[in-house]
This record gives C-alpha cells, sequence and structure tokens, in this order.
C-alpha cells in the first residue's frame, strides 16, 4: 500500500530541531499507512472471522487508522500553502451559518441542513468561580506556583525614579472624571505601569526606540481540543453501566461532523496594553528537556471526575463569529513586531463577578486568586497560540521552537504576574498511536497589592515593619523586570563604569602623574598616543582583524573523527572586481584589498586543497573586449592566483562574466575557455570524488548552440554514470566515474526556488535578511524548473553548490534524490556587510558544510570613527595651549612697541 511520507518543510524541520526532543511523538506521517475506505474515524469494532483476526489491515493496526492518517495527510496539506494566511483560513474549524435562500430553497428530497460548526467562547473573564483546571484542560498548561524572582535575577533596574513617576501617574488617574467604567480607569493605571517602566530605562536601553507598544489591544485565537468523547457516553435508566452511543447521538456543539469529541474554542481577549520587538524572549527551558513533557496535573487528581465537564458547565456560550489568530495584529498585516513581551490586562470585571457570588469575604479573597491564575492561563494562551500561528506553526504542524512571553493581571490595587511558554499546539487529537507527552507551562506568582492606603494624596503600603509610604517596590520591580532582556546592555555599561572608576582609585602621585610607573613606556608613545593609538588600529583593521576573524571562528567541520585524507575544499562565490565603467578607483582598491586579505589570511590559517570560484569573477566583464577582459583576468589571477599545485583554482563563469543568455556572445566564451581552461560542462578529479561544472546560462534550455552543446556534454556525463551504478559500461563509454560515486554539482545560478523563504532559517545563512521573501524569476535569479529537473535526473548529484544571489542559503532536496543545496554568500564586502565562503571536508560517507564569515565592515568603520573621534580630541586639546600662548604673544609684543613707550612717557 501506497506509503504517505511528510511534506517537504516536516523533512527540513525533522532534520533541524521538531523531533530532536527526548519526548517525541510516538508516531508520525512516515509510519502511518492509509486504511481501507471503507473505515469509520471511531476505532472498528473485534474481529468478525479468523481471516480478520490472523490478517489485519495495516492502515488499522492503530485502532484509529482513519484519524491519523486524516491528521497527517492535513498536514501535508498544510505545508503545501504559500502563504501563513492560508494555512490559518485552512486549519479554521469556522462554518459560517446557513443563509436565508439557502434555507427558504431547502426542499425535503435535499440533504439535511446540518447545523454549523461553532466555537465555545472564553469570556472575558471567569464566568465560574472553579475553572482553573478546566482551563488547564483546555490549553494543554502546566502550572507552576512560585515566586519568579529566579526569572528575574541579576537585574538591578532604577526604580526610585520611577515610583515618583508612577505616584504623579496614579494621583492623576484616580482623580480624573473622564473614564465611564472602572474597566478603563484599571486599563489607564497599567498602560501608565507600561509606558514609565519604559521611560525609566529609556535612556540606559537605546534598543528601547525599536519596540512597538500597543494599547486597547485585540488578542484572539481559536483552538480544537480533543478528549471530550465522554459527552457521548449515556446511562440508560435503570443500570450502572455507561454506553458510548456515538452514532445515535446527536452532533454535541463545536465538535466535529464524525464525532470525534475534539471541540472547537475561541478566545476573544482584551488587553490594556502590549509590548512588543522584533526578537523573542529568551525560554524557560527547551523543546528538548525534561520539563517540556511534565504532566499536565499532579498525580492526585482524578481527571475524568473533577475535571472533565460539558463547557456549559463551565458557563461557556457557543459564538458564530468567524474566528481570527490574532496576537495584538493580523498576520495580513505584514506586521515587523511580532513577538509580544509582555501584556496587561483589567481584572476589574473579576471583581464584579465575585461581587455577584456573594462569597464570604475569606473565599471570595480564595476565589479571586483562583479565577485571577485561570485568566492567566487563558490569556498567555490566546497571544502565544495566535503568535504562533502567525509564524507558520498550526495545530497539524506543530511548533518547533518554543514561545514565551508575560503578563500583568491587575484590578487596579492587585497585581498578578504570570511567564507562559507554548510548547505544543498539537492538543486537538486523542487516538491510539498518537502521544504527544509535551505540555505547556505557566509561571504565576502570588497577588501583590501595589498599596494598602491613600490618605490625603499619599500612598502607603504594609511591610514586615509596619506601614510605609510609598508604593511597593516589589510591583514596581516586576514591572520593570517583565522586560527582562532590556537592561543587559544598561547593566554591563554600568559594570564598565564600575570597573573604570576602581581603576581611577589611585595614590594623589598617581593621580597628578598618571604615566610616572609607566616606565617601560618610551616617553615618545606616552606623550603622542592617540597618534600610535591610530596607526595601530590602521595595522588592525587592514591586516590583523582577518586573521584574528577567521582563525577564531573558522575550522573545518567534522564529525569527530576527521581523516588526513579528506577532501577539504574553499567554495567562493560573486567576488566582482570591479570593472573601469562604473568602479572608481578608491572604492576598487579598498575592496580588492579586502578580499586579497582575506583569502590569503583563509589559506595560510585553514591550507584547503582545492579552491572553486563560483561566477561572477567581474563586474563588467559582458561588456568589455578582449584586452578589457584579459585585464579582469590579470587582476583576478594576481589576487587569487596559486603559485604552485596547492591549492588547485577553478573557476566557473557566471552572468557578470559572459552576460545572461540572451547577451552571451561566443568570443566571450571562448575567451573564458582559453584563459581559465574551463568548458561549459566540465568534470573534476580531485582524491577520487567526482566534480562536475556546469555554466549556467548555457542551461535556457531554448535549443540555442550554446544549450545544445552544454545539453549533449551533459547527457554523455549521465550515461557515464548510469554505467558506474550498473557496474557495466561498454566500450565505447568512458570509466572515469568508476568505481561509482555520485558527483557534487557547482554551477552559478541556484536551482529552481520561489524564493529564499524555502532556505533552513539558520545564523549562518542570512535568516534575518528582510529580502528572503522577495520572488526569484527562472532563468534570472534560477534555473528554470525543467532545467533542474533535467539536472538532478542526469546527476543525481550527492550535493549543490552555486551562488549569484548574494546570501546564504541551505535548502534540503528530497526528491529525485536526497541531497543538501548550498548557495553561497558573496565575498565582496560591496554586495553586503556580511561577506563569508564555505568549508567542505568531503570523504566517501558524508559532505560536511561550514560558513567562514569574514569580518564585518561596519566594525571596521566603527573603530575608526572611535580613533577619530579620541585623535581629534587630543588635537584640539593640545592645540588649544598653542593658540593661546601665541595670542598672549602678539598681544605682549604690540604694547612693548616704541610708538606706545613714546605714547606712555608723554602722558
Amino acid at each position: 500500500m501506497r506509503r504517505w511520507s511528510l511534506a517537504r518543510r516536516e523533512v527540513e524541520a525533522c532534520l533541524t530541531m521538531a523531533f530532536l526532543r527526548s519526548c517525541s511523538s510516538s508516531s508520525n506521517s512516515a509510519f502511518i499507512q492509509r486504511p481501507p475506505h471503507y473505515r469509520k474515524v471511531h476505532k472498528h469494532g473485534p474481529p468478525r472471522n479468523m481471516l480478520e483476526e490472523e490478517f489485519p489491515n495495516a492502515g488499522d493496526a492503530s485502532g484509529a487508522g482513519v484519524r491519523l492518517f486524516d491528521y497527517y495527510k492535513t498536514a501535508e496539506l498544510v505545508n503545501q500553502l504559500p502563504t501563513i494566511k492560508e494555512k490559518i483560513d485552512f486549519v479554521s474549524p469556522y462554518e459560517r451559518p446557513w443563509t436565508r435562500p439557502e434555507k427558504t430553497w431547502h426542499r425535503p428530497w435535499h440533504p439535511a441542513l446540518m447545523s454549523t460548526r461553532k466555537a465555545w467562547a472564553l469570556p472575558l473573564v471567569p464566568a465560574y468561580f472553579d475553572v482553573l483546571k478546566y482551563y488547564q484542560y483546555l490549553t494543554k498548561t502546566r502550572l507552576v506556583e512560585a515566586s519568579l524572582d529566579n526569572y528575574y535575577s541579576g537585574l538591578v533596574p532604577p526604580t526610585a525614579s520611577y515610583e515618583k513617576a508612577m505616584q504623579d501617574s496614579l494621583r492623576a488617574i484616580l482623580a480624573s472624571t473622564r473614564f465611564d467604567s472602572e474597566d478603563e480607569r484599571v486599563s489607564a493605571i497599567l498602560a501608565s505601569l507600561i509606558d514609565e517602566a519604559v521611560f525609566s530605562v529609556a535612556h540606559n536601553v537605546p534598543r528601547l526606540g525599536d519596540f512597538r507598544v500597543a494599547y486597547d489591544v485585540q488578542s484572539e485565537c481559536f483552538w480544537v481540543r480533543s478528549g471530550f468523547m465522554f459527552l457521548y457516553d449515556v446511562k440508560e435508566i435503570g443500570s450502572d453501566e455507561v454506553v458510548r452511543k456515538v452514532r445515535k447521538s446527536s452532533k454535541y456543539i463545536g465538535d466535529d461532523r464524525r464525532k470525534l469529541g475534539e471541540l472547537a474554542f475561541v478566545s476573544r481577549d482584551r488587553l490594556a496594553v502590549q509590548l512588543r520587538s522584533r526578537e523573542p524572549l529568551a525560554p524557560l527551558h527547551s523543546l528538548e528537556s525534561d520539563e517540556a513533557c511534565h504532566p499536565l496535573f499532579p498525580a492526585d487528581v482524578d481527571v475524568t471526575n473533577d475535571v472533565m465537564f460539558s463547557p456549559k458547565v463551565m458557563n461557556l456560550w457557543p459564538d458564530g463569529n468567524p474566528l481570527w489568530q490574532c496576537p495584538g495584529y493580523f498576520v495580513e498585516s505584514e506586521e515587523t513586531h511580532t513577538y509580544g513581551r509582555i501584556g496587561a490586562k483589567s481584572l476589574s470585571l473579576l471583581d464584579e463577578r465575585c461581587k455577584y457570588w456573594d462569597a464570604p469575604a475569606e473565599e471570595s479573597t480564595e476565589m479571586w486568586q483562583e479565577c485571577a491564575k485561570a485568566q492567566a492561563v487563558a490569556s498567555l494562551f490566546t497571544t502565544l497560540c495566535a503568535q504562533a500561528h502567525t509564524h507558520g506553526f498550526t495545530q497539524y504542524t506543530d511548533v518547533t521552537r518554543p514561545f514565551t512571553s508575560q503578563l500583568m493581571l491587575s484590578n487596579g490595587v492587585d497585581f498578578v504576574f504570570a511567564v507562559g511558554q507554548l510548547n505544543t499546539l498539537a492538543i486537538n487529537i486523542e487516538c491510539d498511536g498518537f502521544d504527544n507527552p509535551k505540555t505547556n507551562v505557566c509561571h504565576v506568582e502570588s497577588p501583590i497589592r501595589l498599596y494598602d492606603a491613600y490618605r490625603d494624596g499619599r500612598f502607603y503600603h504594609l511591610t514586615a515593619e509596619g506601614e510605609k509610604e510609598g508604593l511597593n517596590p516589589k510591583v514596581l520591580l516586576r514591572d520593570l523586570f517583565s522586560s527582562k532582556m532590556l537592561y543587559n546592555k544598561a547593566r554591563t555599561r554600568s559594570i564598565v563604569c564600575r570597573i573604570i572608576l576602581l581603576s581611577r582609585n589611585h595614590s594623589q602621585e598617581c593621580e597628578k602623574y598618571p604615566y610616572r610607573k609607566m616606565r617601560f613606556v618610551p616617553d615618545v608613545v606616552v606623550s603622542y598616543w592617540p597618534i600610535f593609538l591610530a596607526l595601530n588600529t590602521l595595522f588592525f583593521n587592514e591586516y590583523l582583524i582577518y586573521f584574528v576573524k577567521i582563525g577564531f571562528t573558522c575550522d573545518w567541520p567534522c564529525d569527530g573523527h576527521c581523516l588526513s585524507n579528506e577532501l577539504r575544499i574553499f567554495l567562493i562565490s560573486d567576488t566582482h572586481l570591479l570593472g573601469e565603467r562604473h568602479g572608481h578607483w578608491l572604492d576598487k582598491l579598498r575592496r580588492e584589498w579586502q578580499m586579497y586579505r582575506s583569502y590569503r589570511s583563509a589559506q595560510h590559517l585553514l591550507a584547503p586543497d582545492a579552491v572553486f570560484f563560483l561566477g561572477d569573477l567581474m563586474d563588467e566583464g559582458q561588456w568589455g573586449d578582449y584586452y578589457t577582459f584579459h585585464r579582469y583576468a590579470d587582476r583576478f589571477d594576481s589576487l587569487f592566483g596559486s603559485s604552485g599545485n596547492r591549492p588547485e583554482v577553478h573557476v566557473l563563469a557566471g552572468n557578470h562574466d559572459l552576460g545572461f543568455h540572451y547577451a552571451v556572445s561566443p568570443f566571450r566564451v571562448e575567451w573564458f575557455q582559453e584563459r581559465f581552461n574551463r568548458s561549459t560542462v566540465d568534470t573534476v578529479f580531485i582524491k577520487g570524488q567526482p566534480f562536475v561544472l556546469l555554466t549556467s546560462m548555457a542551461m535556457h534550455g531554448d535549443g540555442c548552440k550554446f544549450c545544445h552543446e552544454a545539453e549533449v556534454a551533459l547527457r554523455t556525463i549521465g550515461e557515464e554514470l548510469a554505467c558506474a551504478k550498473r557496474g557495466k559500461c561498454d566500450k565505447n563509454v568512458s570509466v572515469r566515474f568508476d568505481p561509482y560515486r555520485r558527483p557534487i554539482l557547482l554551477q552559478h545560478f541556484p536551482l529552481f526556488r520561489v524564493n529564499d523563504d524555502e532556505c533552513l532559517r539558520d545564523k549562518d545563512f542570512d535568516h534575518d535578511d528582510p529580502n528572503r521573501n522577495d520572488p526569484y524569476r527562472p532563468t534570472w535569479e534560477a534555473l528554470s524548473k525543467e532545467s533542474t529537473e533535467l539536472l538532478l535526473k542526469t546527476l543525481e548529484p550527492r550535493a549543490v553548490f552555486n551562488g549569484h544571489t548574494h546570501r546564504g542559503c541551505m535548502k534540503r532536496w528530497t526528491r529525485p534524490v536526497n541531497f543538501w543545496e548550498y548557495t553561497v554568500n558573496s565575498f565582496s564586502w560591496r554586495n553586503g556587510d556580511r561577506p563569508s565562503f564555505l568549508l567542505a571536508t568531503i570523504s566517501e560517507k558524508h559532505v560536511l558544510v561550514d560558513v567562514c564569515h569574514l569580518p564585518h565592515e561596519s566594525t571596521v568603520l566603527r573603530l575608526y570613527i572611535v580613533v577619530a573621534v579620541i585623535l581629534a580630541a587630543w588635537l584640539l586639546r593640545s592645540l588649544v595651549p598653542v593658540a593661546k600662548s601665541l595670542f598672549l604673544r602678539t598681544r605682549r609684543i604690540r604694547y612693548r612697541s616704541p610708538s606706545g613707550e613714546k605714547l606712555i612717557k608723554s602722558g
């Protein structure tokens, strides 16, 4: 029977993080076979005869074959959708109600109009006094009740100025009459807390300016929760036996039409204020840790009898409105600040609810605290679930990285702080064969009062010593701590300042003569130290920095037992030597020196066996004549040429060397072949490893002579590889690929892909490039789909290396063969601030690849700017006394002139 595999993106995720956790699911789509078409989604009955007992269908091995197959098939369809919005719409359980014409024109012989699916809506605050465990089950969130001091340890933010600003804001808000309800007043207090917290540290943390604050935030999400099959259990009158009647019972509200016990839920939350950033918060723990798989409830909790109830019992009501995933923004808005760092929500409605329940004082306080914890669970899950969906994850394609956020709940006086982490979304299926032990987690702290009394315009709070004037400092610290990652730079800066101050604590003699103890330093260096600093900076930036950067950050990739006979190569692309038309001589000198020094430093430190340049050696090669081309080639040889046999240097042509297909001249092709000894399709063998070198412009596929010659050569290589693979070659077929090894393909253009969004997100391959989603035009930015299929079927490459895009990419291919494609970033600083090249270690068993980053030009420029400022300040300080003395001397000479003396004597 046909075996259904994971979709392409799931395979990539599987190779990275998705299933690298110790508590991973016991089944996945690779082990799910399609059950018979006549099977229902519910577990089928016992075997009816010996044949069914001895030879069960493979699709029914788990007892829930149809449900598992549907789940993984849906995941495959979700991964095929191109946009995140389409994925969200596809997995949404929303069903629009029947329209009036549909009801009017319905006839008895038509199929019955089944009631549309509605979602059970969570209220803004709990509408039942004992919902904590129920909310935990709905969201599969484990609750940890403990202090958050450890989470915020090591941070000492400023509270004095913050407290003063908050007292002024609180007095104004409490005295104001502009609020129509108490909920609006509390929301204003929460917004003021966040605003003042940001303002109090903004002067120390410049990156706060990039954060985004939103007010009155819409936070909505929908999800499906399994485990409600008990709603179809019936106890017959006069019998203690519970029977599950699925076939004859009506579909429960919110359930799937197939009566799976999977209810849809929606949370339409409102946050008073939300702080968002471009980067996520640090997770509480990784998905691979055991903490991600702790049980949802303690062992003494009877989930069946104490937790599992109908949503009606918890005062939830069906919601027939459209469903959204909105963590403060909609996915189609192209929001750039997509990570919620902290949200604040008003609980004034909960105060009104507790008054309505009219419980005794102690019991009412306990109910308020339990409901506040339940609301923390619900609000954090709402934000994180919607946030995960807007990043491309769904309940069918579970998260591969945790999402973390913080929450502050308050009624204006009592504050509850919580930190939550989303570890899984796959809570919509519960059947044999699917095991997902991961649980979400919410750390909640006991309520803290901001103040206990407000008299005569002053605030008071209770301490162990008694009543004390001012706001509770613990609440203020929590407000500042809630932006935990903000203080790292400020704290580091304060530590540096302390070290500097301590270093100045010398004796008076040292303070008066700071260089007296530096007898080992020449006097000229002490006197003119800024000039020597500038010279040393010049030497470091233009020479030493390349050895430091490459020597400390780059090394050959190795799987733990590197061998000396393994092949080690450099892969460099897009050097773009500047030409005579558009290249300024100073820019040309600067770029060529940077590339020359980087290449020679890397060659000296790493000693490769071979170096491959993957095209675009020149910037204006497609426009030059014969003499211009050879001047280009001479410059390339002077920069990257090899004086001996090691390393071997192999060169490919790019579109800037020959031109795009429409502009390729036979003369330039001939010049390139003669100068660099490289044909359109070529093969190279180094230490027994076969390489196929291809000119990408010859893969246009339009039947021209240039393309025809390449296709003939490619077909010949394919026949040689095929016969070597069979182990039997005809006499007229070359045996250079015997013994058979899959070749490594090198070319200039990438293989066909829509854009770089298909690449694996990795810090070494430009994961933060804002242009990753720009579409690629076939035959311009990438090969055409037809040419790609021809290459892969003919060569079955072991790995593919290319360039052209000026940014790195690593993509996994599974069809028609398994291999990795690597797109090499540009080697020139003119094409970006992060130039790099690839290091590859190749053996019979593996192809290991790593990225070697060159120094950032922005770092070099910053060093120059800092030294220039120091040098200018020193010159200014040195010239001012000289100018002053010259001015005084001029005045003195003027007053001593003979005419002046005569005037004085005559007076």
